[in-house]
C-alpha cells in the first residue's frame, strides 16, 4: 500500500497531509513524498518526518517538472497492491484506507474504490461530487455518464488497484481537469466502489491550481477539443460506448458555448482549433447559438437537473440497507 503525496513550496501544510496518512487505522503502508524541487523549507520538514517515521520516503526531483509530470511520476514507482495520491493541502479521515480496502475484499474486481469528500469553501461545505451516486458497486461502464456529466469522484480520495495504475495519467492537453478524463476512463473500463464514507475534502479556498487560473475561453475551448479527441480514440478501441461518445461529443460543443459567450464565438475561431475541430454545419450551428446567448438558459436548466438527480440518491440512499450491485 502506497501514498503518494506531491508536492512544491508547501512546508507548513505538507506536514499535516503526511500525519494524516500515518494516523490511518490501516497500519501497512508507506507514505512517498514527491518534491517538485521545492525551494522553501520542505527538505527539513522531510528529515523530520523521515527520522520520526521509517514509513516516510522523500522523492525530490533534481528540477521543477511541473505540477502534472510530478502526479505521472506516481506509476513508475507503484509497487504494492494498491495506491492512492494526496494533495499536499488536504488530510485523510483515520478511516479512510481500511474502508477501501474493506470494499475491495468484498468485491475483489474492483479498479478503484472512491470515499465520499465534500467541497469545502473557507471550511463551509458546498457539497459533493457523490451527491449523484448511490453507495454501491458500479459495473464497467455503469457510472460513465455520471463522470462525463462532470460528477466524477474526487481522484485524492480513491484508491486504486495496482494493476490500473498504467490508466493514471495526466494528459498534459487537459491541464489541471485532467482527474476528469482519468476517472471516465476508468469507470469505463473497471468496476468501481463508491462509498459514502466521508474520508476528507475538498478545500476550495481560492489557492488551488483551478482557482487561481480562473476563467479563460480560449483555454476552455481548447481542453474541450482536446478531451473529446481522447474519448474518440478511447471509442475507436473498444473502450467507449457510443452513446457516451455521443454526450461527449455535446459536452464539447456546449463547452464551446460556455466559452464563447465571454470570449466571442469570432475570437475563438481565430485563437483555437475549432474548424478543424467541427464540421461547417456544427459549426454554423454553433455560430448561430453563440449569437443567440442560449447558453444563459442551461445553468438554471442544470440546477433542476441536480436537484433531481440529489432527491433521487437521498431516496435510494434511505432504502439502502447495504451497498447495492448497480449492473
Amino acid at each position: 500500500m502506497q501514498v503518494f503525496i506531491p508536492t512544491y513550496n508547501r512546508a507548513d501544510r505538507l506536514e499535516k497531509a503526511v500525519k494524516s496518512v500515518l494516523g490511518q487505522s490501516w497500519p501497512g503502508l508507506d507514505v512517498i513524498v514527491l518534491d517538485n524541487h521545492s525551494s522553501d523549507h520542505t527538505p527539513e520538514v522531510m528529515q523530520r518526518l523521515i527520522a520520526s517515521d521509517v514509513r516516510v520516503k522523500h522523492v525530490r526531483h533534481a528540477e521543477n517538472i511541473g505540477m502534472l509530470a510530478n502526479f505521472n511520476a506516481i506509476p513508475a514507482l507503484v509497487e504494492g497492491d494498491y495506491f492512492c495520491m494526496l494533495t499536499d493541502d488536504d488530510t485523510y479521515e483515520p478511516g479512510f484506507l481500511a474502508t477501501a480496502l474493506g470494499w475491495f475484499e468484498t468485491y475483489p474486481d474492483l479498479g478503484f474504490v472512491a470515499c465520499d469528500a465534500p467541497t469545502k469553501r473557507y471550511g463551509v461545505v458546498q457539497g459533493s461530487q457523490l451527491d449523484y451516486w448511490p453507495e454501491g458497486r458500479y459495473a464497467a461502464g455503469a457510472g460513465t455518464l455520471k463522470c462525463l456529466l462532470g460528477h466524477y469522484p474526487i481522484i485524492t480520495n480513491c484508491l486504486f488497484r495496482a494493476g490500473i495504475r498504467d490508466e493514471f495519467h495526466f494528459h498534459p492537453e487537459l491541464g489541471n481537469t485532467g482527474d476528469g478524463f482519468i476517472l471516465t476512463e476508468m469507470c469505463a473500463n473497471h468496476p468501481v466502489g463508491i462509498s459514502r464514507y466521508v474520508s476528507g475534502s475538498w478545500n476550495n479556498d481560492g489557492d488551488n491550481a483551478s482557482s487561481l487560473q480562473g476563467f479563460d475561453a480560449k483555454l476552455i475551448t481548447r481542453i474541450a477539443i482536446a478531451e473529446y479527441a481522447l474519448y474518440r480514440r478511447l471509442f475507436a478501441e473498444g473502450r467507449f460506448t457510443r452513446r457516451c461518445l455521443v454526450v461527449a461529443w455535446f459536452k464539447r460543443g456546449l463547452s464551446v458555448l460556455v466559452a464563447a459567450d465571454r470570449g466571442g464565438f469570432k475570437a475563438l475561431r481565430a485563437d483555437t482549433s475549432i474548424d478543424r475541430a467541427f464540421g461547417s454545419i456544427f459549426r454554423a450551428a454553433l455560430s448561430a447559438a453563440a449569437a443567440t446567448h442560449v447558453i444563459r438558459f442551461f445553468p438554471w436548466l442544470l440546477s433542476l437537473w441536480r436537484k433531481h438527480s440529489k432527491s433521487r440518491v437521498r431516496r435510494a440512499g434511505d432504502r439502502a440497507t447495504r451497498p447495492s450491485s448497480h449492473q
